[in-house]
């Protein structure tokens, strides 16, 4: 097997001739937004503050030993913070560590952050809340509503700076790191807040006083003013809500899974179901809705007649109904254990540590190995990737790789611990280049690719399971690397991912060989002000082949994604997979219901649009810059993974990968040039090193 090298990245001399090659491209880039491609900011102007004192001593809170006591009794010397959180938001959860360091640094000077809490909440769901999350400032309970309506606070967090005399100067978000509700840039470039509390207590204008919040919808409660029309037909939640919530939300919206609130009980829909159905409205939930020629399998969109019935049962009050109604819906599928049907996993692989991440700082992306390296090859019918904790695993790509190459990492790579901030621990190592191994030919014996794509591990999703027609073979001597992409959730939190698989008994059947295909888009970059920056990409079938699933993949300037197929001798192409919408949140394999025959020859083609301008409620950078290719987040990519079964492997040469790591490696070699930095440089003796304190 051939040994593993990495490309220097890094020839003094090629700058010389490839500089402008780039900087044309960016000069064409900048001439794009000098014409005016969607430069304007999307975000809604906000309302004006209140311009009187808050009434405090009307205003009721009450603490978390049950008492009462008006607002005046929570309120700073000099200034105090009213900010209005919901313990199961998770913009409200991650908003912590920053106001919980601005009430320790400024508590001297006067001022006092407060947290107020809705109504509705429980006091044992806020008392969890302040423990889990280790909040240093008092929370208090809206009576009534009242605070939120005098303050016309909208969202949570939401946030109001009120000076020694109570006259509301800052209302708006935290910081400017979400522009859009789960859309975050790398870091936030303006502390809206902290900037308004420093103007307020050194007596100046505050410099920027109203910005829009992002989060979770406020519900103020409204009193109405004359009764409803009874409806024709009475809607209850056990008969006509649970049915729905069971088919298309519990499998997230479930105890212990990735939402960060339940939709189990009439309790919980009373509470979420009407922002909720502004999310369905949007398109936004369920997640990752996908449109094609063929039918998939677990579809997972409302009809429009469900959508009817969620919202005539939010206007007509809300009647919850007989359980009895509901008593017959299965329970949620329990995905922190292994399935039942499957029974108990043949191979068990664990971190060989758990990954301990602090409750801010950066997504962290990071490839774990979990060892197995069999002596032969394995014949593999299903496999799960089980996180002990789900709100801390976003998502997961798997992949075999030579467990000689993983022996013999490069110990540079091994120590390019970014993303790591202070409090994290995780096993496993940092790269940005392919799991940090150079792809290479398989194994001639068995024609199996050295190393390939298996799985991937996304929210909501059980085990993964190969068709019965097909296996999936993991070589001899091979072990799987995973990078996982962990966000923080606010508070100090750990995970110990297990790995679950599944062989094929021996039944004589003889089936096929399932691989997986990277149709990979070639770009360097998307330059800023591009409103429909497209690119396609297309690949030849080199086998008659079977198609099964598919992964669409890019990264969050993207708009839409469509995987289409052109059958030998025919003028027309077919969807395989269509995303009208793209959400980087929100993303899934898609099963097809039955597999679909490709023959030798058939051309795939991928296209998406991306929309790198300020108007783009999803561009992660304010203003608009130029995004290279690259697997950060805050890169992008097209890559949409496909998965065949044939009588051999689709790719036996580990040509698609090797192709993929060849566009970003030259993405990023443009990217050095242009920013310089570079992590080698030529010594006077000709040899070229590796600069010990390159920061990537």
């Amino acid at each position: 097997m051939a040994s593993r090298v990495f490309w220097p990245r890094m020839l003094g001399f090629l700058r010389w001739i490839l500089l402008p090659v780039l900087f044309c491209s960016l000069a064409w880039a900048d001439q794009s937004l000098a014409d005016g491609e969607g430069t304007a900011d999307a975000s809604a102007v906000p309302p004006s503050l209140p311009g009187n004192p808050i009434e405090a001593s009307a205003l009721m809170l009450g603490d978390l030993t049950g008492k009462q006591q008006p607002l005046m009794a929570f309120l700073g010397t000099n200034a105090t913070v009213v900010v209005f959180l919901h313990p199961s938001c998770p913009l409200s959860q991650r908003a912590v560590p920053a106001l919980n360091e601005l009430s320790a640094s400024l508590a001297g000077q006067g001022l006092r952050v407060l947290g107020v809490i809705q109504p509705d909440v429980s006091l044992e769901d806020i008392q969890a809340f302040q423990k889990d999350y280790s909040i240093g400032f008092p929370l208090g309970i809206d009576v009534g509503g009242a605070c939120a309506e005098a303050m016309d606070a909208t969202v949570t967090p939401e946030a109001f700076v009120l000076d020694s005399r109570l006259v509301p100067q800052y209302g708006g978000r935290v910081d400017d790191q979400y522009l859009v509700r789960g859309i975050r840039r790398p870091a936030a470039q303006r502390e809206d807040l902290a900037e308004a509390v420093d103007d307020v207590l050194d007596g100046v204008p505050v410099r920027v006083p109203r910005t829009t919040p992002v989060g979770c919808p406020l519900e103020r409660k409204v009193t109405a003013t004359q009764p409803a029309a009874a409806p024709e037909k009475m809607l209850t939640f056990h008969k006509d809500i649970a049915p729905i919530l069971n088919a298309h939300c519990q499998m997230c919206h479930s105890p212990g899974n990735v939402a960060p609130f339940e939709l189990m009980t009439y309790d919980d829909a009373s509470d979420w179901m009407k922002p909720g159905l502004r999310e369905i409205e949007a398109r936004r939930m369920p997640p990752a809705q996908v449109e094609g020629d063929f039918p998939f399998v677990h579809e997972n969109s409302l009809s429009k007649a469900e959508v009817e019935t969620i919202r005539e049962w939010l206007h007509t009050g809300m009647e919850e109904g007989n359980p009895a109604d509901s008593a017959h819906l299965p329970p949620p599928p329990n995905l922190n254990d292994w399935p039942e049907d499957l029974g108990p996993p043949d191979i068990i692989l664990e971190q060989s540590a758990p990954t301990t991440l602090a409750g801010s700082g950066p997504d962290l992306y990071r490839y774990v190995p979990f060892v197995l390296d069999h002596p032969e090859d394995l014949r593999v019918r299903a496999m799960q990737l089980l996180p002990s904790n789900r709100k801390l695993v976003h998502h997961a790509l798997l992949a075999y790789c030579p467990s000689d190459d993983i022996r013999q990492m490069d110990p540079a790579i091994l120590q390019e611990n970014y993303g790591l901030v202070a409090g994290d621990s995780a096993p496993g190592y940092s790269t940005r280049h392919l799991f940090g191994l150079k792809p290479h030919a398989g194994n001639a014996e068995d024609g199996l690719p050295a190393i390939s794509g298996i799985m991937a591990y996304l929210p909501g999703q059980s085990a993964t399971r190969l068709p019965e027609e097909a296996d999936l073979i993991l070589p001899a001597h091979s072990d799987i690397v995973t990078q996982f992409h962990y966000h923080r959730s606010g508070k100090m939190e750990s995970d110990r991912t297990r790995l679950g698989i599944w062989l094929r008994k021996d039944d004589g059947k003889k089936r096929a060989v399932s691989s997986s295909m990277f149709l990979s888009g070639d770009f360097t970059l998307i330059p800023k002000g591009s409103k429909n920056f497209v690119v396609q990409t297309s690949d030849p079938m080199p086998v008659d082949a079977w198609i099964y699933m598919m992964m669409p993949h890019c990264h969050q300037l993207g708009k839409t994604i469509d995987v289409t197929a052109w059958f030998p001798g025919t003028d027309k192409d077919v969807t395989l997979v269509r995303c009208p919408s793209w959400d980087f949140n929100w993303q899934a394999t898609h099963q097809l219901a039955e597999p679909v025959f490709l023959p030798k020859g058939t051309l795939l083609k991928s296209t998406v649009v991306y929309d790198n301008t300020d108007s783009n409620p999803r561009n992660p950078f304010r203003p608009a810059q130029h995004v290279f290719q690259g697997e950060n987040s805050y890169d992008e990519m097209l890559l949409p993974i496909l998965f065949f079964y044939a009588d051999q492997v689709v790719d036996p040469q580990s040509s698609y990968w090797y192709r993929y790591g060849t566009k970003f490696r030259r993405a990023q070699f443009f990217r050095s040039l242009l920013e310089k930095k570079y992590d080698f440089e030529v010594m006077a003796d000709g040899s070229v090193v590796r600069k010990p304190d390159f920061e990537p």
